[in-house]
């Protein structure tokens, strides 16, 4: 009888386990990346359609220095690299809607996912990253911070 009392809560807490995993396995299997990937026509048209939007971020998940050559207008950097990008990502708000680039579309691609995983439902990555928005032609802005100024 006493193993059984020691044995149950353990079964329990194994079970509750697994079903917490399922859970979790059903629900990424359940995010389509491709449903969340845009090309950059259609991330421009989202920007043109949101410039007025408080709610929506264009979040540019490259390295300062990159981000100082050129970026897209009105745009928010977080290096992917840096050692507090989750904790950046964890601050913002899940209900804002926000498109994610980077310089090839890889960095962004992770990004994505993680943001899924911590319950933001409107994200977007931007595919081919700014590469391909250079392609098209869009337009871009530098910054003018001086990155060694940074940090």
């Amino acid at each position: 009888m006493t193993h059984l009392k020691i044995l149950f809560p353990a079964l329990v807490l194994i079970f509750l386990s697994v079903a917490s995993m399922a859970q979790q396995s059903r629900q990424a299997e359940s995010f389509n990346v491709k449903e969340h990937s845009i090309t950059v026509h259609e991330a421009y048209q989202l920007i043109m359609q949101n410039t007025e939007s408080d709610d929506f971020i264009i979040l540019d998940v490259r390295t300062v220095d990159e981000y100082a050559k050129s970026h897209i207008k009105n745009s928010t950097n977080f290096d992917f690299y840096n050692e507090d990008f989750l904790m950046f990502l964890d601050r913002l708000e899940r209900g804002y809607t926000y498109l994610i680039y980077c310089r090839s579309g890889k960095r962004s691609l992770n990004t994505l996912k993680i943001m899924h995983e911590m319950g933001f439902e409107n994200t977007f990555n931007m595919l081919g990253g700014i590469s391909e928005w250079i392609k098209h032609e869009y337009p871009l802005t530098k910054s003018s911070v001086d990155p060694s100024q940074i940090n």
